[in-house]
């Protein structure tokens, strides 16, 4: 019964945590995708209350900031955000 149970939700947090690596360097590197990936992603941590309300909510908040949209309309200045 646990190998019924316990196997999907395993694949579903796999999946999960990958993309949320592959959001954060996207992320890093400026890519327009990732910032999309981060997005739903807040939203689906939306529902871990109440730290993952509080992260989802401050995460939607500065990727929907005119300022961050616009960053990574045009790229980062130098291809990554890091120095």
């Amino acid at each position: 019964m646990l190998a019924i149970v316990g196997t999907p939700l395993v694949v579903m947090f796999l999946l999960f945590g990958g993309a949320m690596i592959a959001g954060g360097i996207g992320l890093l590197s400026c890519k327009s995708w990732a910032r999309i990936l981060t997005l739903v992603m807040a939203a689906l941590g939306l529902l871990n209350i109440p730290i993952g309300t509080l992260k989802g909510v401050y995460i939607i908040w500065v990727l929907v900031q005119q300022e961050t949209i616009s960053l990574f309309a045009k790229g980062c200045p130098d291809g990554s955000v890091t120095q």
